[in-house]
């Protein structure tokens, strides 16, 4: 597995989520990546969706997901199915978000940690939870509450507990680079001890 993590050029628009030169660029880089490090020659004819209409390659070769937060984009890519979220920490309503959109025993969770770092869990929680989403190809915000996650301490690994239907768990790597939260998901384990910064 490999993670890469790249800054969108000034000129693309960040007022909407979906601007049509931001899915441009964020398409064409990854037609980059696989070109210049997977030595794959892909066009739009070779990306597809899965069953649960994530986007992949039809050939299923590799697996790859994409997220992207502010400014910067960030492509995991896999020999198996993958989920990356990428989350800037900023100045939000975090206990009612929880309070809101996360499973109750995470909420709970939330309440019972020291103040000063609640916050910090939100965020690690967040990006918990939209990488599994991910993985498993399912739906924001709709399945937000359908599982909890008791994020990783010391040697400790990410457990989900999710009633949804009998499946493999799958594992979770963090990452934190500046004023970002990274979280990967897959049952590939190899994850990498950093990502690739690409100019």
């Amino acid at each position: 597995m490999e993670i890469y993590l790249i800054e969108y050029p000034e000129n693309i628009s960040f007022g909407k989520e979906k601007s049509p030169e931001k899915k441009k660029f964020t398409k064409s880089y990854l037609k980059k990546i696989l070109k210049q490090y997977y030595h794959l020659e892909v066009t739009d004819d070779d990306f597809g969706k899965n069953e649960n209409g994530k986007p992949c390659l039809k050939d299923r070769s590799l697996y790859f997901n994409l997220s992207h937060s502010n400014t910067f984009l960030v492509v995991a890519i896999s020999k198996k199915a993958v989920g990356i979220d990428i989350e800037r920490q900023k100045e939000v309503d975090f206990l009612a978000l929880s309070k809101r959109f996360f499973h109750p025993q995470e909420h709970r969770l939330i309440m019972s940690t020291p103040e000063d770092q609640q916050k910090d869990l939100f965020f690690r929680l967040w990006t918990h939870k939209e990488a599994y989403i991910k993985w498993k190809g399912g739906s924001l915000p709709a399945d937000l509450q359908s599982f909890d996650v008791i994020p990783a301490g010391g040697d400790r690994p990410s457990i989900v507990h999710d009633s949804a239907k009998e499946q493999p768990k799958p594992a979770f790597r963090e990452y934190r680079w500046q004023d970002y939260y990274i979280t990967v998901c897959s049952l590939d384990t190899g994850f990498p001890d950093d990502f690739l910064k690409i100019e």
